[in-house]
């Protein structure tokens, strides 16, 4: 606490993200690829404070924020694994605030091992994939840090091992929720199911959804679960 209030009162920034470190709930901390641990937290921090910007980013369980910024959170980004922290960081700088990254301010997110599972894994997977297609939505020249494309996000190389094809699946399945969203989220004028651009349809997000799940079950045959190897 004292570290963020250090970080807002010496840089005068209107709003704060501090350092988010994972503690691993398991009797054996799991090796858990990237790909997974960035639904989780963001996995790289720099090594004093700075201004946000990408590859930078903050998580809502650390953030700090003076009373006169005015800063709330989006409730359109519903309750599962949105990202209204990342809308409101988006939204603080349009504003004219300055927000930063606190990297001394440090919290421990507890993740289980049921966090890990399958299930939960890609329900996280889908749903950021979701969230940022609702921020993209409403703030349509945001520069996330991310992306959003199939051949950025899937790699040949992924695919020869169990930690990157499990982490090739995850960036698919947040592509695929992304995907879907942009469809619903999409102005209604070319019809209430099925939206014809350039000779291909578009599926419904239900249909996105069971190809996301067939593809992490998958995955998981190859991988061994959502946590990958343990170590020893």
């Amino acid at each position: 606490m004292r570290a963020m209030v250090i970080a807002l009162t010496h840089s005068g920034a209107g709003l704060a993200g501090g350092q988010v470190v994972p503690q691993f709930t398991a009797a054996r901390a799991p090796v858990v690829p990237p790909a997974v641990l960035r639904l989780f937290t963001p996995t790289c921090w720099p090594e004093s404070a700075c201004e946000l910007a990408p590859p930078w980013w903050v998580a809502g369980c650390n953030l700090g924020m003076r009373r006169s910024a005015g800063l709330r959170f989006d409730t359109r980004f519903g309750r599962q694994f949105n990202c209204a922290e990342l809308e409101m960081t988006v939204r603080a700088q349009w504003a004219g605030e300055f927000v930063i990254v606190a990297p001394d301010a440090v919290v421990r997110r507890a993740v289980h091992p049921y966090d890990l599972t399958l299930r939960a894994v890609g329900a996280r997977a889908w749903w950021h994939g979701v969230s940022i297609a609702r921020l993209m939505h409403i703030h349509p020249y945001a520069d996330i840090g991310d992306t959003y494309r199939l051949r950025d996000t899937v790699l040949p190389y992924q695919l020869l091992t169990r930690t990157g094809l499990l982490s090739a699946s995850v960036d698919v399945i947040r592509y695929l929720g992304l995907q879907a969203e942009r469809w619903r989220v999409r102005p209604r004028a070319c019809g209430p199911s099925r939206e014809r651009s350039g000779g291909r349809e578009h599926p419904r997000p239900g249909a996105a959804r069971l190809r996301a799940q067939g593809l992490l079950r998958r995955a998981a045959r190859g991988s061994g679960g959502a946590s990958g190897d343990r170590s020893r």
